[in-house]
């Protein structure tokens, strides 16, 4: 089976990404770093057909984005136009609103309800919805898991788009989750312990998840793109600078752009 390939989540760069000349140069950037695809999110208002057209001449593949929870439930149709335009089949749910994971099952349940009708339609149209997860998502409901929930209850048209990290944060072990529900797009993210003994996002690479092992049960399993997220990039001088070291530790790893 091929390897699979790892892409920049553009989330973490998101404040190079709000007009479409910065977009414009953000991608030629992110491009000449090494990376061939990318996941599209939190962009400003920039025409999809230009998104692509930029994309396109940097020879990035738009391999999947996250959307807005409400765009997704109200304008389903609109979703999966602008997908066709992007060339994705995975159009992507960032985080569960809060009102669905405060008041135990019976919510929990109601947005299962809600997203596996999404998921259908998208299905029609060919395309699978991902679902990523937070820590949230590993608070216990009666003794169980809210993620074993989704996990069991969720249609089979919805694939979970596990990041590493909030797995981690949750107390999870990442390998683990990857090795038993693993599926064609994850995220790579990092942790590191703060001086207020609490857990932080870092540069892939530069953080103590064991990337050895991660990087194995990717191999050992369905991934196909592990996408490079680092939420907290944008404050940093040079968010690029973040997905370059990214992008040469996972090469060093023996990783595949």
């Amino acid at each position: 089976m091929e390897d699979f390939r790892f892409g920049a989540q553009l989330y973490s760069v998101r404040s190079l990404c709000q007009t479409p000349e910065t977009f414009r140069q953000c991608m030629k950037e992110i491009a000449a770093i090494g990376y061939k695809g990318v996941q599209v999110s939190g962009l400003g208002p920039i025409d999809p057909n230009e998104i692509r057209e930029v994309c396109d001449a940097n020879g990035l593949t738009i391999v999947c984005t996250h959307v807005p929870y409400d765009d997704l439930k109200d304008h389903t149709g609109d979703i999966i136009q602008k997908h066709q335009i992007f060339g994705c089949r995975y159009p992507g749910l960032g985080s569960m609103p809060g009102k669905f994971y405060d008041s135990g099952l019976d919510s929990l349940r109601e947005f299962i309800r809600e997203i596996n009708g999404i998921a259908a339609k998208l299905a029609n149209a060919d395309m699978r919805l991902l679902y990523h997860n937070h820590s949230h998502e590993f608070q216990r409901f009666d003794g169980k898991l809210a993620m074993d929930v989704l996990i069991e209850e969720c249609s089979p048209d919805i694939e979970f788009e596990l990041d590493v990290y909030w797995i981690q944060c949750g107390g999870g072990n990442p390998v683990k989750w990857l090795r038993g529900r693993s599926s064609d797009i994850i995220h790579f993210k990092d942790m590191i312990g703060t001086k207020e003994n609490k857990n932080d996002i870092t540069t892939v690479g530069k953080g103590n998840l064991d990337w050895r092992e991660i990087i194995q049960a990717c191999r050992d399993t369905r991934v196909r793109w592990a996408m490079v997220e680092q939420d907290n990039a944008v404050d940093a001088p040079e968010p690029i600078r973040c997905m370059a070291d990214a992008f040469e530790f996972l090469v060093q790893m023996g990783c595949r752009p």
